[in-house]
Protein backbone atom coordinates (compact mmCIF):
# COMPACT_ATOMS: atom_id res chain seq x y z
CA UNK A 1 0.00 0.00 0.00
CA UNK A 2 1.38 3.67 -0.86
CA UNK A 3 1.34 6.22 1.82
CA UNK A 4 0.76 9.65 0.27
CA UNK A 5 2.96 12.27 2.20
CA UNK A 6 0.65 15.05 4.05
CA UNK A 7 -0.39 18.16 2.03
CA UNK A 8 1.33 21.06 2.76
CA UNK A 9 -1.71 22.99 3.13
CA UNK A 10 -2.77 20.86 6.57
CA UNK A 11 0.81 21.49 7.52
CA UNK A 12 0.10 25.27 7.57
CA UNK A 13 -3.43 24.89 8.95
CA UNK A 14 -1.95 22.77 11.97
CA UNK A 15 1.13 25.56 12.79
CA UNK A 16 -1.90 28.61 12.37
CA UNK A 17 -3.81 27.43 15.09
CA UNK A 18 -0.71 26.23 16.86
CA UNK A 19 0.11 30.08 17.15
CA UNK A 20 -3.50 31.04 17.36
CA UNK A 21 -3.89 29.22 20.39
CA UNK A 22 -0.28 29.92 21.66
CA UNK A 23 -0.30 33.63 21.42
CA UNK A 24 -3.29 34.50 23.22
CA UNK A 25 -2.39 32.12 26.37
CA UNK A 26 1.25 33.68 26.43
CA UNK A 27 -0.61 37.37 26.30
CA UNK A 28 -2.99 35.61 29.37
CA UNK A 29 -0.05 34.20 31.15
CA UNK A 30 1.86 37.81 30.82
CA UNK A 31 -0.67 39.97 32.25
CA UNK A 32 -1.74 37.74 34.79
CA UNK A 33 2.28 37.29 36.14
CA UNK A 34 4.29 40.31 34.83
CA UNK A 35 1.80 43.32 33.38
CA UNK A 36 -2.04 43.13 34.80
CA UNK A 37 -3.31 46.31 32.67
CA UNK A 38 -3.84 43.72 30.00
CA UNK A 39 -6.39 42.26 31.37
CA UNK A 40 -8.04 45.77 31.71
CA UNK A 41 -7.58 46.07 27.94
CA UNK A 42 -9.60 43.20 26.75
CA UNK A 43 -12.15 43.86 29.68
CA UNK A 44 -12.33 47.46 27.84
CA UNK A 45 -12.62 45.47 24.39
CA UNK A 46 -15.33 43.91 25.76
CA UNK A 47 -17.52 45.93 28.05
CA UNK A 48 -16.09 49.66 26.94
CA UNK A 49 -14.93 52.60 28.53
CA UNK A 50 -17.46 52.81 31.37
CA UNK A 51 -19.36 50.93 34.01
CA UNK A 52 -22.93 51.58 35.26
CA UNK A 53 -24.47 52.32 38.66
CA UNK A 54 -27.45 53.58 39.62
CA UNK A 55 -28.04 55.29 36.13
CA UNK A 56 -24.80 56.91 36.29
CA UNK A 57 -21.73 56.25 33.63
CA UNK A 58 -18.81 55.56 35.59
CA UNK A 59 -15.70 56.00 33.76
CA UNK A 60 -13.10 53.22 34.56
CA UNK A 61 -9.39 54.08 34.16
CA UNK A 62 -8.15 52.01 30.72
CA UNK A 63 -5.74 50.17 33.39
CA UNK A 64 -8.32 48.84 35.54
CA UNK A 65 -11.00 46.60 35.05
CA UNK A 66 -14.55 46.52 36.89
CA UNK A 67 -17.17 44.04 38.24
CA UNK A 68 -20.52 44.67 39.82
CA UNK A 69 -21.72 42.61 43.11
CA UNK A 70 -24.72 40.16 42.16
CA UNK A 71 -27.22 42.58 43.65
CA UNK A 72 -25.97 45.61 41.71
CA UNK A 73 -25.81 47.50 45.24
CA UNK A 74 -21.35 47.55 44.69
CA UNK A 75 -18.52 47.93 42.48
CA UNK A 76 -15.21 47.38 42.29
CA UNK A 77 -12.41 48.61 39.70
CA UNK A 78 -9.45 46.77 40.45
CA UNK A 79 -6.00 46.53 39.17
CA UNK A 80 -3.86 43.87 41.21
CA UNK A 81 -0.49 43.65 41.66
CA UNK A 82 1.89 41.27 39.26
CA UNK A 83 3.16 38.39 41.43
CA UNK A 84 6.29 39.04 39.31
CA UNK A 85 6.62 43.29 39.26
CA UNK A 86 8.88 43.93 37.13
CA UNK A 87 7.52 46.32 35.59
CA UNK A 88 6.75 48.49 38.27
CA UNK A 89 3.14 48.99 37.24
CA UNK A 90 0.73 50.47 40.44
CA UNK A 91 -2.32 48.36 41.73
CA UNK A 92 -5.33 49.86 43.07
CA UNK A 93 -8.69 48.69 44.18
CA UNK A 94 -12.00 51.45 44.14
CA UNK A 95 -14.79 50.31 45.99
CA UNK A 96 -18.25 51.75 45.59
CA UNK A 97 -21.43 50.40 47.28
CA UNK A 98 -25.23 51.43 48.26
CA UNK A 99 -25.37 50.08 52.17
CA UNK A 100 -28.99 48.32 52.34
CA UNK A 101 -31.52 49.62 54.89
CA UNK A 102 -32.33 52.74 56.48
CA UNK A 103 -29.62 56.14 56.14
CA UNK A 104 -27.94 56.69 59.51
CA UNK A 105 -29.27 60.09 60.04
CA UNK A 106 -28.00 60.15 63.32
CA UNK A 107 -25.82 62.90 64.53
CA UNK A 108 -23.77 60.35 67.30
CA UNK A 109 -23.75 57.47 64.73
CA UNK A 110 -21.93 59.76 62.27
CA UNK A 111 -19.42 60.95 64.89
CA UNK A 112 -18.47 58.19 66.28
CA UNK A 113 -17.97 56.42 62.77
CA UNK A 114 -15.68 59.74 61.68
CA UNK A 115 -13.36 59.29 65.09
CA UNK A 116 -12.52 55.53 63.88
CA UNK A 117 -11.68 56.90 60.30
CA UNK A 118 -9.80 60.19 62.05
CA UNK A 119 -7.33 57.80 63.25
CA UNK A 120 -4.93 56.20 60.94
CA UNK A 121 -4.49 52.69 60.85
CA UNK A 122 -0.94 51.17 62.27
CA UNK A 123 1.97 52.10 59.14
CA UNK A 124 -0.02 55.01 57.76
CA UNK A 125 -0.17 58.76 58.50
CA UNK A 126 -3.11 61.03 58.03
CA UNK A 127 -2.25 62.91 54.72
CA UNK A 128 -5.52 65.25 53.77
CA UNK A 129 -9.22 65.16 54.62
CA UNK A 130 -11.22 66.33 51.74
CA UNK A 131 -15.08 67.17 52.15
CA UNK A 132 -17.60 66.69 49.55
CA UNK A 133 -20.74 68.30 49.46
CA UNK A 134 -23.51 65.93 47.64
CA UNK A 135 -27.15 66.32 47.37
CA UNK A 136 -27.81 64.51 50.51
CA UNK A 137 -25.34 66.32 52.80
CA UNK A 138 -21.80 66.04 52.93
CA UNK A 139 -18.84 63.35 52.68
CA UNK A 140 -15.64 63.56 54.58
CA UNK A 141 -12.95 61.47 53.02
CA UNK A 142 -9.55 60.57 55.19
CA UNK A 143 -6.62 60.41 53.02
CA UNK A 144 -3.59 58.12 54.60
CA UNK A 145 -0.04 57.45 53.06
CA UNK A 146 1.61 54.53 54.02
CA UNK A 147 4.85 55.06 56.01
CA UNK A 148 7.01 52.32 54.19
CA UNK A 149 5.83 52.86 50.22
CA UNK A 150 4.13 55.19 48.30
CA UNK A 151 0.14 53.47 48.80
CA UNK A 152 -2.53 55.48 50.25
CA UNK A 153 -5.95 55.04 52.00
CA UNK A 154 -9.15 56.75 51.46
CA UNK A 155 -12.15 56.24 53.28
CA UNK A 156 -15.15 58.25 52.71
CA UNK A 157 -18.38 58.86 55.41
CA UNK A 158 -21.47 60.34 54.33
CA UNK A 159 -23.31 62.19 56.74
CA UNK A 160 -27.17 61.34 55.37
CA UNK A 161 -26.52 58.57 53.07
CA UNK A 162 -26.11 55.08 53.13
CA UNK A 163 -23.26 54.75 50.54
CA UNK A 164 -19.39 54.22 51.33
CA UNK A 165 -16.39 54.13 49.21
CA UNK A 166 -12.68 53.68 49.52
CA UNK A 167 -9.71 53.26 47.78
CA UNK A 168 -6.25 51.07 48.32
CA UNK A 169 -3.58 50.99 46.22
CA UNK A 170 -1.39 53.93 44.09
CA UNK A 171 -2.21 57.40 44.24
CA UNK A 172 -2.19 57.37 40.39
CA UNK A 173 -6.08 55.86 40.94
CA UNK A 174 -6.94 59.01 43.59
CA UNK A 175 -8.25 61.47 40.58
CA UNK A 176 -10.47 58.42 39.27
CA UNK A 177 -11.62 57.99 42.65
CA UNK A 178 -12.69 61.12 43.54
CA UNK A 179 -14.07 61.25 39.68
CA UNK A 180 -16.32 58.26 40.48
CA UNK A 181 -17.39 59.63 44.02
CA UNK A 182 -18.54 62.44 42.47
CA UNK A 183 -20.85 60.79 40.00
CA UNK A 184 -22.14 58.30 42.07
CA UNK A 185 -23.39 61.14 44.93
CA UNK A 186 -23.79 63.89 42.21
CA UNK A 187 -21.61 66.04 44.14
CA UNK A 188 -19.07 68.66 43.91
CA UNK A 189 -15.25 68.25 45.77
CA UNK A 190 -13.60 70.98 48.05
CA UNK A 191 -10.71 70.13 49.43
CA UNK A 192 -10.31 71.52 52.77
Amino acid sequence: MQEFPAASGSRRSTRFWRVALLVPAAFGLFSLFIWTAGLAVGWHLVCGKSISFEGQRIPVPWDMFAIHSPDRMAFSMVRWAAPFPILRSPAGLIFISRNPGATPDSPEHFDRLAQALARSPNGYRLQAVRKLTVAKGTATCWEDANVDSSSISISCLFDKDNLSASLEGSPTYREPFYRALELVSKGQLQSK
